[in-house]
């Protein structure tokens, strides 16, 4: 019965070398990773930096903000936040 319905399917599965290279690849990708001065540096651009980054924005945009609260520029009725 099944041979039936299968031969009826025309979808055939096919080797393709290209592909079973990439899956190879991706499957012991980090078998042969070597830490080279260069990933370093890539890794610490891609993660370090932009968390100090941001982390240095927020904190100016802060001190800003409190430093026109303490000089009276904004007033109390137009704070968002009305706890510091």
């Amino acid at each position: 019965m099944w041979e039936a319905l299968l031969s009826f399917c025309p979808l055939v599965a096919q080797f393709d070398p290209a592909l079973q290279r990439f899956m190879s690849m991706r499957a012991t990708q980090y078998d042969f990773f070597r830490p080279t001065p260069k990933t370093s540096l890539i890794g610490t651009f891609l993660i370090v930096v932009p968390i100090i980054g941001y982390g240095l924005l927020l904190k100016r945009d802060k001190d800003q903000f409190e430093k026109k609260i303490r000089t009276g520029q904004v007033a109390y009725a137009d704070r968002e936040f009305k706890f510091y």
